[in-house]
């Protein structure tokens, strides 16, 4: 459970009476309504307070739950003293007579008074709009409705007085102001501000809606017993919450990192024990070149240019004895994909088509056959792709999409534009090292990120660490194996 949930939980059992036990000996919240009722009609008395017209009474139908004996349900309006909109003016942020604050203002629960701006304001208009500690702002339309603020302090020299798209709650004094606030915070508050302007076009709460809200009442020693112990569990929740945040960082970034380091320890020769009875990688190598020497011989493949030789400073780091490190040109063959006629292509399967594979089918270093598309025209042999295989991504409008691969494990499918086809007797083994930060680290250093393309030329002379034979497989083993189990565990842990 986030701390959001929490905070919501300790809430609700906050006002329903649940969060701490009821001070026995406490007279009636029934008591303190009278005193607040008292209060108000002196005022009224008094003319500093308009007498209520709206029918405050709680029915018995619109009790939502139980409440602890000595509590009572009220509505907001029967316990505060006066709900109202704040002030019209045009902001200035150099000059004026008071602070102008706004819902834009209240960010995080918190206002930075220095930026508040400025407006023009009549000294009448100050006295009536002017904040005090203990006003509760709540805001009454658009993204922002129902968000209060309670006013701790203005440290400011000059008044400051609320916009127009508040509205202004002042409680009576003998009222624990704080625990309205938190009410204010509650599912209860938020489900009826909901239910009251459900249905209009822009979301909106006024005056006369926010008196209505229903609230329940305990006496005031359990006010500020509720207060307290919200504001102690929710300080453990805010603890909770920052190491909430760092494990759940780390859980979705630790299989990532520990992949890479694998992979990297992979192709380095530090995963796997060497034996240095085995045949060396130059055995392997030439086999391969007597390969594409034959298939030269048989019109296969065109003849190429000799690889240009490795030099020592482009070797980026140390490989065991029995490795070599050689250019991917040497040991594979490539092919570019090429753009068919749009009239070619076709989201149906039929008996003429010829399935393409684009980089979408391409997802998490595997072959997705979903979304195909197909073409209707004759495609060269070495367009076609044979299991074994590697698809490599070679040009996408994303750079992190550039060097993207997968080893093909189907037949009777052709690849299209921006796409290339790997082939090589070690695939497997290329398939682990194109995963890996040493190849997507040449690529950074050849630029192709910039320009979201892999050329021909920048794909053949990436460098290669080669392990012998009988080292591949056991690298393909223990990588997969790692690799396969930890997946498995990250799905039961997290």
């Amino acid at each position: 459970m986030n701390a959001q949930k929490l905070k919501k939980s300790i809430l609700k059992y906050a006002f329903e009476g649940n969060l701490v036990t009821q001070i026995q000996d406490s007279e009636s919240s029934i008591d303190l309504l009278n005193i607040i009722n008292q209060e108000k009609n002196a005022l009224i008395q008094q003319k500093k307070l308009k007498a209520e017209q709206l029918d405050l009474t709680v029915l018995e139908k619109e009790i939502p739950y139980d409440i602890p004996e000595k509590w009572t349900w009220v509505k907001l309006g029967a316990i505060t003293e006066k709900i109202h909109y704040g002030y019209t003016a045009s902001s200035n942020p150099n000059s004026g007579e008071s602070k102008l604050l706004r819902i834009t203002d209240i960010q995080n629960n918190t206002v930075e008074w220095e930026d508040v701006p400025y407006c023009e304001i009549s000294e009448n208009n100050i006295s009536k709009f002017c904040l005090i500690e203990g006003d509760i702002l709540i805001a009454r339309t658009g993204g922002t409705i129902g968000k209060s603020y309670l006013i701790s302090e203005i440290p400011l020299e000059i008044p400051a007085v609320f916009a127009s798209y508040l509205i202004r709650v002042q409680s009576s004094s003998s009222l624990y102001k704080e625990y309205i606030s938190y009410y204010l915070q509650s599912e209860l508050y938020w489900e009826q501000l909901r239910n009251m302007s459900a249905g209009t076009g822009q979301p909106n709460v006024n005056a006369q809606n926010l008196k209505k809200l229903l609230l329940p009442f305990p006496p005031l020693n359990e006010q500020i017993k509720i207060v307290n112990k919200i504001k102690e569990l929710f300080s453990k929740v805010e603890f909770y919450d920052s190491y909430f945040v760092e494990l759940d960082t780390l859980n979705k970034h630790f299989p990532k990192k520990l992949e890479k380091s694998i992979l990297q320890y992979a192709i380095q020769g530090k995963l796997v024990e060497q034996d240095i009875s085995e045949k060396p990688a130059s055995e392997l190598l030439k086999q391969i070149s007597e390969q594409k020497e034959q298939m030269v011989k048989e019109k296969v493949i065109k003849k190429e240019k000799p690889m240009p030789p490795i030099t020592e400073e482009e070797i980026p780091f140390d490989i065991p004895e029995t490795w070599q490190w050689v250019r991917l040109g040497e040991i594979c063959v490539t092919n570019i994909g090429v753009t068919y006629k749009p009239g070619s292509i076709t989201t149906k399967e039929d008996l003429n088509s010829i399935p393409v594979l684009r980089s979408s089918n391409i997802q998490n270093s595997l072959i997705d056959l979903k979304d195909l598309v197909y073409v209707n025209s004759k495609i060269r042999n070495n367009q076609f792709l044979h299991p074994g295989d590697i698809l490599m991504c070679v040009r996408n409008g994303s750079p992190k999409l550039v060097g993207k691969t997968a080893i093909v494990n189907c037949s009777g499918m052709a690849f299209g534009a921006f796409m290339s086809k790997v082939s090589s007797p070690i695939n497997d083994y290329l398939q682990i090292f194109f995963q890996s930060n040493i190849f997507k680290d040449q690529l950074v250093s050849s630029k192709t990120t910039t320009i979201n393309q892999i050329t021909q030329s920048v794909l053949k002379n990436i460098l290669v660490p080669i392990p012998p034979l009988e080292e591949q497989k056991r690298i393909i083993f223990a990588t997969n194996n790692i690799l396969n189990k930890f997946k498995e565990k990250s799905q039961r842990v997290f």
